[in-house]
């Protein structure tokens, strides 16, 4: 006698690969990441053209120093004369220039204002103003060096800030 084998299980095959929804929903967060790397990316370069700006100014506080110390401790000059603050100032334009401003280069007698790098000099001191992301970065002859909301120096000041 022959037996034959019957079984009541179906086997259904299911449909190789992912849904419409399930792809949209991945290629949306691979968007939202992308949108939060390119943004901190974003943040990070106007961070370094700022850090660039106050480094730049630090080393015009060393050339201020050997310019004084070359002229009897006299400050007067420093901003026009002489070729390496000259060159330094111009250095504040080019990294400025990144962060889409560009700031001319102002002279003693006139008043700091936005998009202007601002170098004045005296017998006495000197200081030097230039245009941040957020604010200015301001160095004096006394060793200051402070970030402002607005432009401080006035037409006639050689000390930063108030």
């Amino acid at each position: 006698m022959k037996k034959e084998f019957t079984s009541s299980k179906r086997t259904t095959i299911s449909p190789a690969g992912f849904t419409l929804i399930e792809l949209l929903v991945v290629i949306a967060i691979i968007g939202l990441l992308a949108s939060v790397v390119l943004y901190s990316l974003g943040s990070a370069r106007t961070k370094g053209v700022d850090a660039a700006t106050r480094d730049n100014m630090a080393s015009i506080r060393s050339q201020a120093e050997i310019f004084a110390t070359n002229n009897s401790n006299n400050y007067t000059g420093l901003c026009s004369t002489d070729p390496k603050v000259s060159a330094m100032l111009v250095n504040l334009k080019i990294v400025d220039t990144q962060q889409a401003v560009n700031p001319t280069i102002t002279a003693y007698g006139t008043t700091g204002a936005a998009n202007t790098i601002t170098c004045h000099d005296t017998t006495s001191g000197w200081a030097v103003e230039a245009p941040l992301n957020s604010g200015f970065w301001c160095v004096d002859s006394g060793g200051r060096a402070l970030n402002t909301a607005t432009f401080s120096l006035g037409a006639s000041d050689i000390v930063c800030g108030p």
